[in-house]
């Protein structure tokens, strides 16, 4: 005759299983929520090119008035980038 609570915790080996089952799957779950909020929370996978071109040419602006391109290859660069 079994004594204690739930005979002292020995359940059945099918019980585990399903427990660990579940918990791996509560587990994934987590998991993918804090994916899905972290990729809506950042910028798109791709960006247009539209928009890539024009970052090129504000990083280029930007590096012409700090001075760290010349006249000439700054024209050179900009055409390059228009082109």
């Amino acid at each position: 005759m079994p004594y204690g609570y739930y005979n002292d915790g020995g359940a059945h080996p099918l019980v585990w299983a399903v427990l660990c089952f579940v918990a791996l799957l509560f587990a994934g779950g987590v998991v993918l929520v804090i994916m899905m909020l972290m990729h809506q929370r950042g910028a798109p996978l791709q960006t247009p090119p539209e928009v890539r071109m024009a970052d090129a040419l504000r990083i280029l602006d930007e590096r012409f008035a700090r001075g760290e391109v010349d006249e000439d290859e700054y024209t050179k660069r900009r055409a390059l980038l228009r082109s």
